[in-house]
């Protein structure tokens, strides 16, 4: 049973911080060096001072001063709250919008059978997590977690919500609209609680700070919730990029080596640039080599890989290359880039491959996550992040 809950949030005072735009973030594993450099200069209260360091003591004195000087209000009515995203994709310009619920979720064990995993995690970032959760008390960043919707009832209920005016809202450093909605009626948080109860819930981005919050579960027993947003899989709004690999540190690639232990899982051609892209689809892999810029197309024989993904890493990467699962979880021979240019320009600059996938789809992750299954780390990209910032929870 999904148990989700309103709770008495604190939020920025945005006239007291000049602007939202100021302090709210992205995702701490988000941040680059230069946006980090950037929000810092921003404002003396942006978020980053809290998810982004390695002095934690520093963080937790930040939220408590912040509190203190009342940069950060408490709302006295506990309340669940409406999410909306309108952002524009990033390959094609089109204009979307996604809708989200936050909420404050019961934690459960993934056996319990409420919450699904689809990849697995690092100990590092998770030891991170848990000092800063040990420090400050605090959830600041909101999981990603989807759920069905029969009938659409979520999804009409949260249209009616959205229809009033925004208790908050900005522009991000992408330029996408994100508006807050403060649902505080008690029939109607009771209506979403009544809706979400039977539903399981599938983790779209957040598993190492969901795992953090288990983990200091078991050391205070009272910080039994987290913060989560929640997206309907049906929904238009819901985008998943693909993540490409760029081939970094691989002594003694050779591309004709590669491609003839290839041929015999692959039917492989070379075309131009443009035509590949366009020509990505399931179980088709792209390849640009850096030898004389050539870009391959890469269609299996066999349905034997249930993912793109999986195909990329086994046959390509680990058959292909003696790339093994443990390098990959290393970040030893492998960069991650969303973007078809930016995998080109990294082949350009130096690296001797890079390989393009097609995106996977919602219910591709849907059937392996419910089946009890895992996906390759980076498998999604779920497009865009959740901000962190607009709503934060305390924990006992």
């Amino acid at each position: 049973m999904a148990d989700i809950a309103a709770f008495s949030a604190y939020r920025y005072d945005a006239q007291k911080v000049g602007g939202l735009e100021r302090v709210i973030t992205q995702p701490y594993d988000k941040i680059s060096p230069a946006m980090l450099e950037r929000y810092l200069a921003a404002s003396p209260y942006n978020l980053a001072r809290v998810i982004k360091t390695t002095d934690h003591q520093a963080a937790a004195r930040c939220l408590t001063d912040w509190r203190h000087d009342g940069v950060l209000v408490r709302d006295q009515q506990p309340a669940l709250y409406a999410y909306s995203q309108s952002y524009t994709l990033p390959a094609t310009g089109e204009q979307r919008t996604r809708r989200a619920l936050t909420a404050s979720l019961k934690l459960e064990e993934y056996a319990a059978g409420v919450v699904y995993r689809h990849e697995l995690t690092l100990a590092g970032p998770k030891q991170d997590r848990l000092d800063l959760m040990r420090a400050t008390r605090a959830h600041c960043e909101l999981l990603f977690l989807l759920h069905d919707d029969p009938g659409g009832e979520i999804a009409e209920l949260l249209s009616e919500v959205t229809s009033e005016r925004p208790t908050g809202e900005l522009r991000d450093d992408f330029g996408d609209q994100h508006s807050l909605w403060r649902i505080h009626r008690k029939t109607t948080v009771t209506e979403f609680r009544r809706m979400f109860a039977p539903l399981p819930l599938l983790m779209a981005d957040g598993h190492h700070r969901y795992e953090t919050a288990l983990a200091f579960h078991k050391e205070a027993p009272a910080a039994d919730r987290v913060l989560v947003a929640l997206v309907s899989m049906d929904s238009p709004g819901l985008t998943i990029l693909p993540t490409h690999r760029l081939l970094v540190r691989v002594p003694g690639f050779s591309r004709e080596r590669l491609l003839q232990n290839l041929s015999g899982d692959f039917e492989i051609h070379e075309t131009p640039v443009e035509k590949g892209h366009a020509a990505l689809a399931p179980r088709t892999l792209g390849a640009y080599f850096a030898d004389h810029q050539s870009f391959f197309m890469l269609r299996a024989k066999t349905d034997s890989c249930p993912l793109d993904v999986d195909l990329l890493h086994k046959r390509v990467l680990g058959d292909g290359l003696g790339i093994s699962d443990e390098m990959v979880r290393q970040e030893k021979c492998l960069e991650y880039v969303r973007e078809f240019d930016k995998g080109l320009e990294g082949v350009r600059q130096g690296a001797p491959a890079c390989f393009f996938l097609h995106p996977v789809g919602v219910a591709q992750v849907r059937e392996i996550s419910f089946g009890g299954g895992v996906m390759p780390q980076k498998s999604t990209d779920f497009y865009p992040k959740m901000l962190s910032g607009l709503v934060i929870q305390t924990v006992a």
